[in-house]
């Protein structure tokens, strides 16, 4: 099979980041940001957190999850 490419997946990630923080911030709707929860303290991807590089895996989830809690979009 294919190897996942992380470098490219990191910087889709970062597109479409960027698009949804500007379309959240167009129609006034708030942004979480969860990349931080996929990315170590030097800013490389957190590989065991994802299934091919792009998709997080159940731990991903659980991350999104707990920031989306934490933020006050989710009681």
């Amino acid at each position: 099979g294919k190897i996942a490419d992380f470098h490219r997946a990191a910087e889709q990630i970062a597109a479409y980041s960027q698009w949804l923080k500007d379309f959240c911030t167009a129609f006034g709707v708030q942004f979480v940001d969860f990349r931080q929860d996929f990315l170590t303290e030097t800013g490389a991807v957190r590989r065991e957190l994802f299934v091919d590089g792009l998709h997080p895996n159940g731990e991903g989830h659980a991350l999104m999850a707990k920031r989306l809690i934490d933020s006050g979009v989710l009681a």
